[in-house]
């Protein structure tokens, strides 16, 4: 039962953003165009995403590293992917009072294999993130057991150093 078969259209009218009646049509066709450029723009994101992953199929393959990054006492470590992983370690030496080292990297042939095993290690730690890619209580055995474990579900990309 809709409130315009309860209330008098009278009464309906009174009350602030109710209506009664037609709809305006230029309302509607305001509506109408506003959908249509939604929807226009929604198709050219998609065509634009579609464009750089092609794009970005042809470029060539630019070896990427995963990183295992603490502090001297070993409290702390941030797991990552850098194509230049002392520069990534100076960047964020700037920021941290204690003086970080690399403590393991992977080097992996493409950006996409190191997201996938980067990610496969954050998913294996995350009951000891600290925030954002910053983890605790990881040893180096363990951690090297990690990456053995996963070099049987990445083969192709896994290469002991």
């Amino acid at each position: 039962m809709s409130a315009a078969s309860i209330v008098s259209p009278e009464l309906l009218a009174l009350i602030p953003g109710t209506w009664v009646g037609e709809l305006d049509p230029a309302v509607v066709a305001a509506q109408e165009r506003l959908q249509a450029e939604y929807a226009a723009t929604q198709k050219t994101r998609k065509a634009d995403r579609e464009q750089r992953r092609a794009e970005k199929a042809m470029w060539p393959a630019v070896p990427t590293s995963v990183y295992l990054v603490g502090n001297t006492d070993h409290s702390v470590f941030k797991i990552g992917q850098s194509t230049n992983t002392e520069g990534r370690v100076r960047s964020l030496q700037t920021s941290c009072p204690y003086r970080l080292i690399v403590l393991r990297e992977q080097v992996l042939p493409d950006s996409e294999s190191a997201t996938q095993v980067e990610r496969a290690l954050h998913r294996h730690f995350s009951d000891r993130r600290l925030t954002g890619e910053w983890f605790s209580d990881i040893s180096l055995e363990e951690l090297q057991t990690t990456i053995q474990e996963l070099a049987t579900q990445f083969p192709s990309e896994l290469v002991a150093q």
